[in-house]
């Protein structure tokens, strides 16, 4: 079903700005591991996933800009 809504939601919108919100699934993944599951995250973890969000952030945002 998730692969499903996310073909559609590229079909609506451009390319960019779906890589954009599919680079903040490392981030939410591990919210909601720690608030739902009671998982014990580490802070490398929680700073790869940010690394990994921003990252996407940097490059998604450069190739709008020019």
């Amino acid at each position: 079903m998730g692969d499903t809504l996310y073909l559609v939601g590229l079909e609506i919108t451009k390319a960019n700005v779906a890589a954009l919100l599919a680079s903040t699934t490392p981030l939410f993944a591990a919210i909601i591991a720690i608030l739902f599951l009671k998982e014990e995250v580490s802070k490398r973890v929680l700073v790869g996933a940010f690394f990994v969000t921003a990252g996407i952030m940097f490059l998604t945002l450069e190739q709008m800009l020019l």
